[in-house]
């Protein structure tokens, strides 16, 4: 099964770089490449040594720049936003006129305009969000290979167990295959079984009236603190069988009760 998983991940990694190098093929692209290298101090060619510190360098330039609009620029809009709001807070114009305007004004900042530019590469190229974070790579680092750097399925899984979202999300693309899936399915297990509410019990179908008699007579020992014969008693009464000669015995109780917790998972 490795083998077959394997194969599926080097074509998978085959397409992603024919798509990569045709993207980077177009004349029109690379002009826009060259144009965001230029906006923002970028090397023409890309920061060809990663190791060099030029491009860690050029991170902590745009943070600091970046820093510098939040402290210098952002408090000349802040007249117009506290208007903005005022008139929407009194219905003078609608409220995501202003909210509009706040994102607008956000994205003027050097890094989220950075951001801003490569959303837009992905929006003019009919580009996916796989595609994010390569196209970021390719305008730094210069490697057309690398464009679509997402291979296969992708999955988010949880951090924290116990949380809201404690769940696995198989993410796919326009292009993903059934095979893609299937070679990823063995990492979707492996996380499944680290969910914290992970059941070890294997799901049995369970007839409603067996749960019905199950949680009801659960619910009288446990509860009410009845014994199995005085449960039995009951259920002559409330589940009569067909045969109006039998009766529940505790024993039967018993089964009933301890086939109950099982089904549902109670130790």
């Amino acid at each position: 099964m490795k083998g077959s998983e394997d194969k599926v991940f080097l074509k998978s990694k085959a397409k992603r770089e024919q798509q990569s190098l045709i993207l980077a093929s177009r004349p029109d692209f690379q002009a826009d490449i060259a144009a965001i290298r230029k906006r923002y101090k970028i090397p023409a060619n890309g920061f060809k040594d990663i190791n060099s510190g030029k491009q860690e360098a050029w991170w902590h330039w745009i943070g600091e720049e970046t820093e510098k609009w939040h402290d210098k620029v952002w408090p000349t809009f802040r007249q117009e936003l506290k208007q903005l709001q005022e008139d929407a807070l009194a219905k003078k114009i609608p409220y995501t006129k202003f909210v509009d305007r706040q994102a607008e004004i956000n994205l003027i900042a050097p890094l989220n305009a950075f951001y801003n530019d490569i959303k837009q590469l992905r929006i003019k190229y009919r580009l996916g969000p796989s595609w994010k974070d390569g196209l970021r790579g390719y305008i730094l680092l210069n490697n057309p290979k690398n464009i679509r750097n997402k291979i296969g399925v992708r999955m988010g899984v949880p951090h924290q167990p116990g949380e809201d979202d404690e769940e696995i999300h198989i993410v796919i693309d326009e292009d993903t295959t059934l095979d893609e899936v299937k070679a990823a399915w063995p990492l979707v297990k492996f996380h499944q079984k680290r969910l914290s509410y992970m059941s070890r019990q294997k799901h049995q179908p369970a007839d409603y009236d067996v749960l019905e008699k199950g949680a009801e007579a659960y619910r009288l020992k446990t509860i009410e603190g009845k014994t199995l014969s005085e449960i039995a008693t009951i259920f002559d009464e409330k589940y009569p069988f067909e045969d109006e000669d039998k009766v529940y015995t505790y024993s039967e109780i018993s089964t009933i009760i301890r086939n109950y917790k099982k089904l549902v998972g109670i130790n």
